[in-house]
């Protein structure tokens, strides 16, 4: 029997629908009767009402696909739904600094409900089954072959081992979460439901960010203060890159949802369905705004990549494949479609123009050829240390997780070999390609796995391709699997892995397109069925597993916040104290002021200042203990909950020294637990290999010179900080451990001379002394190696980090100089012991060759670092009468420096300093104006006057060695003598730190440049 040209002989139902007849109106009805492998029959009508019927029918015969696998519970559903909003906006600046350290905890936390939800679920029944794929089994393996890197790490770092095992256990998690949206995704109706939380979740985060980018606001934070900042645009997510990597993948994905005809809803459900449709099309253009705006170029091209697979797979697979859809949006679906395009051109043109909208941060200037390259070389570094650490061991690696705790060194092998990137040299916490970490991390085998994952994926989503009978199906299944692209494709430039929010969509969009929704062939894939003992055996196991995962995320988290509690009250000390200097030197040139003033008018106002600025003194004197102990005892926090979390036991060590008072007065009363390593909260922290009691000879010492306890209590406080730098050196890479061993090092060797030379008066003491000497030896060599390894390990990059070379000579002459301080720290304690000079001459070679291949890249560089103090050696040398060493390391100072001649000129004749002068006086101008109203311009001639006189005192007369001659410091002494008696203390303190804090940088350069030059003319 055939009717409209079907044969119908296989059938085994008919439907009949009745149609209602309206009044003048003529009904169509075309019917097609298609025979599947499950003999269902399949009607599509044009008739409004027709199509109504048929969809009733459709739901109450078939329901929302299911394919046999378990039923979600409500309780996971809604959980799943929370977990995919609030991961990616839980973040908060006032928590962590970290954003991704509370996802982590947050994520484990939903994790471990869920499990616990299974566990119990699974128990109930007699059999526990699921089906695995290729790629998810691959995912598991990748996960042991990191479990097992970590023996690596158990017998080179046991104090990091901990959390080695932990990123190795929440790898092997990852692969559970996958297989969990596998086998319990497995209606059309809970995928959805996932996917718009998602975009709920995007949307929050575009709107943060475009709101935080355009007025400075925050909605989590409040005031950001980064208005116009393209990392505003990190919104929750942490960073720019990952910000737009989170928005790709649920853009992707938004394409099903905008143009699909059936969420598995049931059929009394269109509006809500074209509600959301609107909803996720307004969502993709916002999320496009923002996504621009990041100005990523990684993401542009995965994007495009991933739209193109995208469009090109399915015009390849979707022809002649059933259509189970109806006309319902048909007209919807063009609309959404011209106001997607047009409005995405729109977007792409208007945020591509310079502007107010983009602060005139274009797509175009990302990729100019200046920027790609030096973006390109930064990239490069990093992915060549990860190769190092790969050379190191090529079969497993070093240990997953151990690239953000050995790049520095990773890093100065690089930088050795090729020097022309020293200007982009960064304290690299990842590779920025995720592969090449892996590599490094758990070597070929750990790498390959990766590839085999890659490719069963890939030959997996053919595979289903070409079987799929649905073009819907095709849709959904493109729209995940090319979310999944992006996040595969941003790995191989950053490390998206390292993010919850990105991770968690990339296991949800690829445990779903390899689960049972679309695997129900079992393509690539096996079941797994336990029971009995093995069943118990197995649910135990991961459920110790997430709770294991859950444990780390949560310590850390906590440690993470009271690290930030305690690192903000660390910040604040070091400010009350710089302003505490301050006024004291306030206090000092108003007390000198007052001492030579005869006018008793004169006489009553600076009175009256110096009064204020002893109150003022006393409260930062109060305001300076609180917040001491503020940091000590939540820094002490953050370390007791995470032994592996490096940062806080760097800042104790800072704050160590601190404690010398109590110290002192415990020794005084014959409390010397100190010297044993057993004091307090700060000394069990250290580790027990670092833990030095290299002070107990000292005790009897102590009691029969009770003298010295003071100085025997400073030198077991810079023992207790070098400690804390090594304990962090574990589990920290910071360069800023080197420079701080160094410089306590150096400190210690004096306490050692003070103490000595008080007890070297008394014969009783001479073992003692002895053993001073033995000691002095030891921190003097600890000295040199540091010295050497904090300037081979970062030799350059001070444009990046001013810390490690500031233009500003008073914050060089501060610390911010490594080449000076380090030289400063070996001259104070050798002088012209054979070993100082040697190091010394090491150091200046060393910032030549630094300063020559950074200038070559366009940075400023001035070598005069180690110079000044080279020169007081052989001053030095030659009082002595040592007038041959003189006259040779003349001769080799003047080989190390002949490179830095041409450079150094070529910098002297690019600067305008007249141009330079204009500018800072009209400054200076404005700075007035604004803060007072009168004697303006008597203020700002006498400044003019002021600074022409200074800078050819500068040029002509003053001495490099006398800091107290520096221009700043200079500039601001003359400026308190022209504002004194015609404003305030408050209001000249404002002049001043704008003043000193907008120095033009070419006055600051031209300040280093002409004293460098006078010393090496001295020098010669």
């Amino acid at each position: 029997m055939e009717f409209v040209g079907f044969s119908i002989s296989h059938i085994e139902r008919f439907v009949v629908i009745w149609l209602r007849i309206r009044s003048n109106q003529h009904v169509r009805l075309l019917t097609k009767l298609v025979t599947t492998k499950k003999n269902l029959l399949k009607i599509s009508a044009t008739d409004e009402d027709g199509r109504i019927m048929i969809r009733r029918l459709k739901t109450k015969k078939q329901g929302d696909k299911n394919n046999g696998g378990p039923k979600m519970t409500k309780f996971e559903t809604i959980l799943v739904n929370i977990a995919a909003i609030s991961v990616p906006l839980f973040a908060h600046r006032s928590i962590t600094y970290q954003y991704t350290t509370p996802k982590h905890a947050l994520l484990a936390a939903f994790v471990l409900l869920i499990m616990l939800k299974l566990l119990i679920e699974s128990i109930r029944k007699k059999e526990f089954s699921v089906q695995l794929s290729y790629p998810n089994l691959l995912w598991f393996v990748f996960g042991m072959i990191c479990l097992f890197s970590t023996i690596k790490v158990f017998l080179s770092n046991r104090i990091y081992f901990p959390f080695s095992v932990y990123v190795a256990l929440y790898v092997i998690l990852f692969g559970f979460i996958a297989l969990y949206f596998s086998n319990r995704f497995t209606s059309k109706k809970s995928i959805v439901s996932v996917l718009l939380s998602f975009q709920i979740s995007s949307l929050i985060v575009s709107i943060n960010g475009l709101i935080n980018f355009y007025t400075g606001f925050d909605l989590f934070v409040g005031e950001s203060g980064r208005k116009f900042d393209r990392m505003a645009l990190s919104s929750t997510i942490g960073n720019p890159i990952f910000t737009a990597n989170f928005l790709t993948m649920v853009m992707i994905s938004s394409i099903y949802l905008i143009f699909s005809d059936d969420y598995g809803w049931e059929s009394n459900r269109i509006k809500l369905a074209k509600f959301v449709k609107w909803f996720v099309a307004i969502t993709f253009l916002v999320n496009l705004i923002a996504f621009t705006l990041c100005l990523t170029r990684s993401e542009y091209l995965g994007f495009g990549v991933a739209l193109l697979i995208f469009f090109v797979l399915y015009r390849t697979y979707s022809p002649n494949k059933s259509v189970d859809q109806d006309a319902t949006f048909k007209r919807l679906h063009r609309t959404l479609k011209m106001v997607l395009i047009l409005s995405s051109i729109a977007i792409l043109i208007v945020f591509n123009i310079p502007s107010k909208l983009n602060r005139k941060m274009v797509i175009t200037q990302r990729l100019q050829f200046e920027t790609v390259a030096s973006n390109m070389e930064e990239r490069l570094v990093a992915w060549r240390a990860s190769i190092e650490q790969w050379k190191h061991n090529k079969l497993i690696g070093e240990g997953i997780a151990t690239f953000r705790i050995r790049a520095i060194d990773w890093m100065q092998n690089v930088i050795e070999k090729h020097p022309e990137s020293l200007y982009v040299w960064g304290n690299f916490k990842s590779t920025h390609n995720d592969y090449l970490q892996i590599l490094g991390e758990t070597g070929l085998i750990g790498l390959g796995i990766i590839v085999l994952f890659i490719i069963s994926t890939v030959v997996y989503a053919f595979k289903y391709l070409s079987k799929a009978n649905s073009k819907d199906e095709i849709f959904l299944f493109l729209s995940l699997g090319c979310s999944f692209i992006v996040y595969l494709a941003q790995s191989f430039f950053s490390f998206p892995s390292h993010f919850p929010s990105n991770t968690l969509f990339a296991a949800f969009v690829f445990g779903v397109a390899t689960g049972k929704y679309f695997n129900h062939r079992k393509v690539m894939t096996f079941e797994i069925k336990v029971k009995g003992f093995q069943k118990v055996l197995c649910l135990t196991a991961i459920y110790l597993l997430t709770i294991a995962v859950s444990y780390f995320s949560w310590t850390n988290f906590i440690a993470q916040v009271s690290y930030k509690a305690g690192l903000e009250a660390y910040v604040n000390l070091r400010a009350i104290k710089e302003h505490r200097n301050n006024l004291l030197e306030y206090r000092n040139f108003y007390e000198q002021k007052l001492a030579e003033c005869d006018d008793e008018d004169v006489l009553v106002k600076l009175t009256q200042d110096l009064e204020k600025i002893n109150k003022s003194l006393a409260k930062t004197v109060v305001s300076e203990v609180e917040m001491y102990q503020k940091a000590l005892s939540n820094l002490i926090v953050s370390a007791q909950m995470s032994r592996t979390y490096g940062e806080a036991f760097f800042h104790l060590a800072f704050l160590a020294p601190g404690r010398s008072s109590e110290m002192t007065f415990d020794l005084l009363t014959g409390k010397f637990t100190s010297l044993r390593g057993k004091y307090d909260a700060v000394q069990k922290l250290i580790a027990p290999i670092h833990n030095e009691k290299e002070l107990e000879f000292m005790e009897q010492v102590v009691k029969e010179k009770p003298q010295i306890a003071q100085q025997v209590a400073e030198f077991q406080v810079i023992i207790d900080a070098i400690g804390l730098l090594k304990t962090s050196s574990h589990s920290l890479n910071d360069i800023g451990i080197y420079d701080g061993i160094a410089k306590f090092s150096a400190a210690a060797c004096k306490i050692i001379d003070r103490i000595s030379e008080t007890l070297n008066k008394e014969e009783r003491f001479s073992k003692n002394i002895e053993q001073l000497r033995s000691l002095r030896e030891k921190y003097f060599s600890m000295l040199l190696t540091y010295a050497k390894m904090n300037i081979d390990k970062a030799p350059g990059s001070w444009n990046v980090y001013p810390d490690r070379k500031n233009i500003d000579l008073t914050k060089a002459l501060e610390g911010q100089d490594v080449y000076r301080s380090m030289a400063k720290a070996i001259f104070e304690v050798g002088r012209t012991d054979k070993r100082a000079i040697e190091m010394l001459l090491y150091l200046a070679e060393k910032e030549v060759w630094a300063c020559k291949y950074m200038y070559e890249k366009g940075v400023w560089a001035v070598p005069d670092g180690v110079i000044e103090y080279l020169l007081q050696i052989i001053i030095e040398l030659e009082r002595t009468g040592q007038v041959d060493k003189a006259m040779q390391l003349k001769q080799i100072v003047k080989q190390t420096y002949e490179p830095a001649a041409a450079f150094v000129k070529e910098q002297i004749e690019k600067i305008d300093l007249s141009k330079a002068i204009q500018q800072y006086s009209n400054r200076f101008q404005r700075i007035v104006e604004d803060l007072i109203h009168f004697q303006v311009d008597e203020v700002v001639n006498g400044f003019r006057q002021t600074l022409v006189r200074l800078l050819e005192v500068v040029e002509d007369e003053l001495k490099a060695e006398m800091n107290g001659g520096v221009f700043s410091k200079l500039l601001g002494k003359e400026l308190l003598i022209i504002l004194t008696n015609k404003i305030d203390v408050q209001t000249t303190d404002k002049i001043l730190q704008q003043l000193s804090s907008e120095i033009p940088f070419e006055i600051l350069l031209w300040e280093r440049l002409k004293r460098f030059e006078r010393m090496k003319e001295q020098m010669l």
